[in-house]
């Protein structure tokens, strides 16, 4: 408040003046370091006030959101058990319990068998893969749930990370770590927080489930789906797990496969520029198979040459974004730039052009990000 400051301001000098009348020099320091004091203790209980306030926010927002998903658990549960009508009591009395947030012990699961925990139901009216032939579960119900421990708990006893095609780890790409509470922003969040959600990949992954897993009907595989959500967390699981890059989906009925993650990311775009720079900085581009190394390189060089030569400010960002990526991808094949990536390489981007919108050590952008709609492109700038 400038007027507050004015004041202030005025009213030190008055009193620095009264205090040089009264005591000299001496008195009029020792005044002044007063106020100083006294200034910085008001400041700090600011901080303090706004920090207290920052925190009433957050555990508001947290009960707000343990409400809601009490809420939604109790509406899940009616249909769950809807789907386990014809399950035995004692199943139907562990279905209730994952489905409203509690954890079976190991006692209370050694009581079933792996068939009893692999058992599977029929699916309600108007169920996402009811037309497919999906069918309910145990494990399924602990990831609607959002109940991981549940889940964590059924996978050391046996349950099966692949039901339905491996259902699990693709719906698990999409679970996000905040949920019920709408943000009209959210779609335009560079990179969403699925965290989450990824504790549920993981336990697919270390449980037997397979890293190159795919859907035909929507010719994902898991990796290309990440891609698809922008899920760089989930992205860089599958990779450790030693998911397949290059590896093409089938298409059913035909001789003919679609692209891999390497060539699905291989754009000028901001986001996928910034996961293959990410891809390659952790090092899953070296040591690549030639043949496959070539048509990604020939497919760079083509991007490379729209880019050449160009000057305007959106334009430049995506070379900036290039001139971070390609460079990494031949290192680590031990390959020398040529022709156009040669030439983009060698651009000049002024120092207020590019960025990335992940800061070292981030996978998802952080709760204060401004949505794409506010902020175009990342001011993030880190080399690998």
């Amino acid at each position: 408040m400038k007027w507050k400051r004015t004041l202030m301001i005025a009213g030190v000098s008055v009193a620095l003046a009264a205090g040089l009348g009264a005591g000299g020099y001496w008195g009029g320091k020792a005044y002044w370091h007063l106020l100083q004091r006294q200034e910085l203790q008001a400041q700090q209980r600011q901080e303090e006030i706004m920090a207290e306030m920052k925190a009433d926010a957050a555990e508001k927002a947290q009960k707000e959101q343990e409400q809601i998903i009490a809420a939604f658990r109790e509406r899940n549960l009616r249909r769950a058990q809807t789907s386990f009508a014809d399950a035995p009591m004692d199943l139907k009395a562990l279905l209730t319990g994952i489905v409203m947030g509690r954890t079976p012990s190991d006692a209370d699961l050694a009581k079933f068998s792996k068939e009893e925990i692999n058992k599977t139901y029929p699916l309600t009216e108007g169920e996402f893969g009811i037309d497919q032939g999906y069918t309910d579960n145990l494990l399924r119900e602990a990831l609607l749930s959002r109940n991981f421990p549940a889940a964590e708990a059924l996978a050391r006893h046996g349950a099966d990370v692949t039901y339905n095609d491996n259902e699990l780890a693709f719906d698990a790409i999409t679970t996000l770590t905040g949920f019920g509470i709408y943000r009209p922003d959210t779609a335009a969040t560079p990179f969403l927080d699925y965290a989450f959600g990824n504790q549920f990949l993981t336990l697919y992954l270390e449980n037997g489930g397979d890293p190159n897993a795919y859907v035909k009907e929507g010719l994902n595989s898991l990796l290309t789906y990440a891609d698809g959500h922008n899920n760089l967390q989930a992205i860089l699981l599958l990779l450790a797990h030693h998911a397949d890059p290059w590896f093409q989906v089938p298409a059913e009925g035909a001789d003919y496969r679609y692209d891999s993650f390497f060539i699905t990311i291989a754009t000028a775009y901001d986001i996928q520029l910034e996961i293959a720079f990410r891809v390659a900085k952790a090092g899953h581009y070296d040591n690549a198979p030639v043949d496959k190394l070539d048509r990604l390189i020939e497919q760079y060089q083509s991007i490379a040459k729209q880019y050449v030569g160009s000057t305007g400010p959106s334009d430049l960002a995506s070379t900036w974004g290039l001139q971070k990526v390609l460079p990494l991808i031949l290192k680590g094949n031990n390959r020398e730039p040529t022709g156009f990536i040669s030439e983009l390489l060698a651009m000049d981007v002024p120092d207020d052009i590019g960025g990335f919108f992940l800061a070292p050590g981030q996978l998802w952008s952080p709760p204060d990000a401004l949505p794409l709609t506010k902020q175009q492109e990342g001011t993030e700038k880190w080399d690998g």
